[in-house]
């Protein structure tokens, strides 16, 4: 890639992040008032067709958010498991770590809710990276026989992260307190552990 291809190619990167950013805030600062094209390209600061040069519909940009918003989540899940060699500690801090990013913005409780069947696989791809995690972390403990023998890790994982997307609007919207969620973060954990 020559210079002029590098520059251009990180000027795309700023814009688009720009826009993404937009997103963000619109979210967390009119959670309640529709979000549209025109309001995240005044918030932005680029223009309407700008938008849509990077994003074919609105779907594709809140879907472009919380992909990037899963993956700065998986990011630090798989930072924080690195640290953790016991399997139940390990799961407690995916899910711990998970929530605790899911109250810090509104973000997290688009993720999959209202996103076109069109858009659903952008972020469909990160969800299944913190699925992946979770799996690992229910096959370790079958494997040093913390966990119960009867799991499935793929199944169950799959449950696992059933769970977490019921609580994700209780957690962004503030109705589970940290207490509560720890409390949430026990009980799961408790189910599969000896």
């Amino acid at each position: 890639m020559n210079e002029w291809d590098s520059a251009l190619s990180g000027f795309r990167d700023q814009q688009r992040s720009r826009m993404l950013d937009a997103v963000e805030r619109l979210l967390d600062q009119h959670p309640d008032e529709e979000l549209t094209i025109k309001a995240i390209a005044d918030e932005a600061g680029v223009t309407r067709p700008t938008v849509y040069k990077y994003f074919p519909d609105l779907d594709h940009i809140v879907a472009g958010t919380a992909a990037r918003w899963l993956s700065n989540t998986e990011s630090e899940v798989a930072r924080r498991l690195s640290t953790e060699p016991e399997p139940g500690r390990r799961l407690r801090t995916l899910l711990s770590t998970t929530m605790e990013r899911l109250r810090g913005t509104r973000i997290g409780g688009a993720a999959s809710g209202t996103i076109s069947a069109d858009a659903a696989p952008i972020v469909l791809a990160e969800i299944e990276r913190i699925r992946l995690h979770v799996e690992q972390i229910l096959a370790d403990g079958l494997a040093d026989r913390s966990f119960r023998s009867d799991l499935d890790p793929e199944s169950d994982s799959g449950i696992v992260m059933i769970m977490l997307n019921g609580l994700r609007g209780q957690v962004a919207d503030g109705h589970l307190d940290a207490e509560e969620v720890d409390r949430v973060v026990e009980l799961i954990t408790s189910s599969v552990e000896r």
